[in-house]
């Protein structure tokens, strides 16, 4: 009998502390910008931190991802804008990245990739930084655009690509916990130019959210396509929801064994 129930527990216990292996890491990405005068500040205020306006979106693993934000509407040149992705060093130091492209209004903004700055930069932290331009870093002498020539209208947006994460176990999220944009293709969609087939539809309500941040993350590389779920022979993240269901089955199964026992 006590070698059943020493079983029982032994078990519970392994697939408790397998539960974490089965939850993805996540990380808050934060877009750092003020324009050359200082508003919009789209950033910390470090007399008081609750008071912080960055742009945030939530990753889960490598792919393409987007901020986007109409909160630096009006800026004017640029004294600081930079991409943290905050805390990742602790657990991934080989993590890496990369800017894929800058747009305002929904037109690309030209920069010298060559000049972007990537790692550890501000060594008091475990963050990994994006430096794209800094007043105070070293991106001043050796800026990849002109400051004076970033302007904007209304829309701010970057793109970026994450390495060393593995596999993400799900669609990112934006940083207020909204759904994100899937940016994949649908296969049954109808070619460009030709005529959908007519079906109908029942009336859908359409609301909008209430953040200007968004996110978009893709599973592949961002020229490919992907569908819905994992491709055939690929590994996909395991659920922390079947690990949670495992435990309780497995201490039903030995209690079943204790009762025959008696």
């Amino acid at each position: 009998m006590k070698k059943i129930l020493a079983i029982v527990v032994a078990l519970a216990m392994v697939m408790a502390l397998a539960i974490p292996a089965f939850a993805a890491d996540e990380y808050t990405v934060a877009l750092l910008y003020a324009d050359a005068d200082w508003y919009p500040n789209l950033m910390s205020n470090n007399d008081d931190p609750a008071s912080e306006t960055c742009p945030k979106i939530t990753i889960t693993g490598d792919g393409t991802y987007s901020i986007e934000t109409t909160a630096a509407a009006g800026a004017s040149g640029a004294m600081v804008l930079c991409i943290d992705i905050r805390d990742v060093l602790v657990d991934h130091p080989d993590v890496t990245a990369t800017l894929d492209s800058i747009e305002v209004d929904g037109e690309p903004f030209e920069f010298d990739a060559s000049k972007i700055l990537y790692g550890n930069i501000e060594t008091d932290n475990n963050h990994y930084r994006i430096e794209i331009y800094n007043e105070y870093g070293n991106t001043k002498s050796a800026a990849p655009f002109l400051p004076a020539s970033l302007k904007v209208g209304t829309t701010f947006k970057v793109t970026f690509t994450v390495s060393g994460l593995g596999a993400a176990a799900d669609e990112g999220t934006a940083g207020d916990g909204t759904a994100a944009d899937n940016n994949t293709v649908d296969p049954e969609a109808p070619a460009e130019g030709t005529d959908p087939e007519p079906t109908e539809a029942a009336p859908t309500e359409t609301t909008t959210p209430d953040t200007d941040v968004m996110n978009v993350a893709e599973s592949g590389p961002a020229d490919e396509p992907t569908e819905s779920g994992p491709a055939e022979d690929e590994p996909s993240a395991p659920s922390t929801g079947l690990a949670l269901a495992v435990v309780p089955a497995v201490i039903a199964m030995a209690a079943a064994v204790v009762s025959k026992k008696h």
